[in-house]
């Protein structure tokens, strides 16, 4: 037992490092390049196709020699316009200012800001080149096994938005209105449009609904909204200008299956012009309808 133990004690003084080992090790790695946002933008305020995409970007690791934005992508109208390169948006003194006008953004793909409408939304990304030479794109590295990327890029946890890094490097933006006002909400609305249940194919046409204030802050409720007398309760993000609804029940009996929930898993509000249009999902006892149907209210 002696031997056994003196045996591990000489094992533990072979693979152990010192302080100063763990210090020189670590001094062979370098900070990559980083960009974050000084305030975490979200939206473009639309201002009729004239707003524009403003915000200042950090060097978050004190090595940047430039910011630039290499890539944007884009969605119109509900239709994926894809990606283009981007080389004229470069950016060498920090803090870097970014203002590009909606013009500017619809133009890489062959538009005009005014083509542009509430809800349509970019995606940017952005690289860092330091000072010694090195880029860092906004791209996780590549998942596929055994592929090594070429370039370097950013981490996944790097680039999750929910962990409080306020990374400038992959982001979406939605064109929205100035700013996301509850109390303009409130009022007399028309089901536009109900892709599970057709709406106006079981209420008159005429048929209106009231939005009144939610229990909590940035919530809102849409009275006897279902055919069982339930209200419809909203959940607001001002900084998105997206909304959710909770889980409501909307039948007692849906066909064969029994209750019937309805949930807003996503969704874009814009009080500036009252409209909320809400991706729902839709369940029963035996699970969840497969697909999201679109549910939009508009304002009256």
């Amino acid at each position: 037992m002696k031997n056994i133990l003196k045996f591990l004690f000489i094992a533990f003084l072979a693979v152990s490092c010192s302080e100063d080992d763990i210090k020189n090790d670590l001094a062979d790695y370098e900070k990559g390049g980083f960009a974050k946002f000084e305030n975490v933008i979200k939206t473009i305020d639309y201002q009729n196709g004239g707003g524009s995409l403003n915000y200042t970007a950090l060097d978050a690791n004190n090595n940047a020699a430039s910011y630039s934005i290499y890539k944007i992508s884009a969605i119109a109208s509900g239709i994926d316009l894809g990606s283009v390169d981007v080389t004229d948006l470069n950016y060498t003194s920090f803090p870097a200012q970014v203002n590009i006008s909606l013009n500017q953004l619809a133009g890489y793909f062959g538009l005009v800001g005014s083509d542009l409408t509430y809800g349509d939304s970019f995606r940017i990304f952005a690289k860092v080149t330091t000072k010694d030479g090195r880029v860092f794109k906004g791209e996780i590295p590549s998942t596929v096994p055994g592929v090594v990327p070429n370039e370097n890029v950013t981490t996944q946890d790097l680039l999750n938005s929910t962990y409080g890094y306020n990374q400038a490097m992959q982001f979406n933006v939605t064109v929205a209105c100035a700013s996301l006002d509850v109390s303009a909400l409130l009022g007399t609305y028309k089901v536009e449009f109900d892709e599970f249940d057709e709406y106006d194919f079981r209420v008159p046409s005429s048929y209106t609904i009231q939005c009144v204030a939610g229990d909590l802050p940035n919530t809102i409720k849409f009275l006897n909204f279902s055919n069982i007398g339930t209200d419809l309760v909203v959940t607001l993000d001002p900084a998105t200008q997206s909304a959710t609804s909770s889980r409501t029940q909307i039948y007692n009996n849906f066909y064969t299956y029994g209750a019937c929930f309805a949930t807003g898993n996503s969704g874009l509000v814009f009080s500036c012009i009252g409209t909320i249009d809400l991706k729902m999902t839709y369940s029963v006892g035996a699970g969840t309808f497969r697909g999201t149907w679109s549910l939009k209210f508009v304002k009256q």
